[in-house]
């Protein structure tokens, strides 16, 4: 007779193990979606400015390092001046960066939580499962209806199979 219990709960327990499974991948999925929003947000926002800065870098250093009369005569005449604006450039990117990750990892801390968050619930689930599962001890009416097979022969007559890991939704 505790055959049968034995697979009642087994089965209860294969059918919590898929609904966290579920519950776990949807929780990716939608935070993937909303990852992938805020990084296009912060591209859309941060690009042009990160991009437009990395270019008059570019622009500057190749101009600074250029060989030759060309480079000499631009080093004379706008030396000081482009390893000013370098720098102010250089200082500018570094802070966009800085926002940028900021950003980004707030949007690391909301996923962390959001997974937190369903930890606990699993967990709450899991424990209300073992608290129902060992409720038949203390409840005979319970054990006998399940052991007599009353709640075998229900599943049955329904086409339910005990057996069966997966839930109807």
């Amino acid at each position: 007779m505790d055959d049968r219990y034995d697979d009642y709960a087994n089965h209860q327990r294969a059918v919590q193990q898929q609904r966290e499974w579920d519950d776990r991948i949807a929780l990716d999925r939608r935070l993937a979606v909303r990852r992938g929003i805020a990084e296009k947000e912060l591209q859309d926002f941060y690009g042009p400015g990160k991009s437009k800065l990395e270019n008059e870098i570019h622009e500057l250093n190749r101009n600074l390092a250029a060989k030759g009369v060309l480079g000499a005569w631009y080093r004379l005449r706008h030396g000081k001046r482009a390893r000013q604006t370098l720098s102010k450039c250089e200082k500018s990117l570094e802070n966009l960066i800085a926002r940028m990750n900021e950003r980004q990892s707030v949007i690391e801390q909301r996923e962390q939580t959001a997974r937190e968050q369903l930890n606990i619930k699993l967990a709450s689930r899991r424990e209300r499962l073992d608290v129902h599962l060992k409720m038949r001890d203390k409840f005979p009416k319970v054990k006998t209806a399940f052991e007599s097979g009353q709640v075998i022969d229900k599943l049955e007559r329904v086409g339910a199979s005990d057996r069966s890991p997966t839930r109807s939704r």
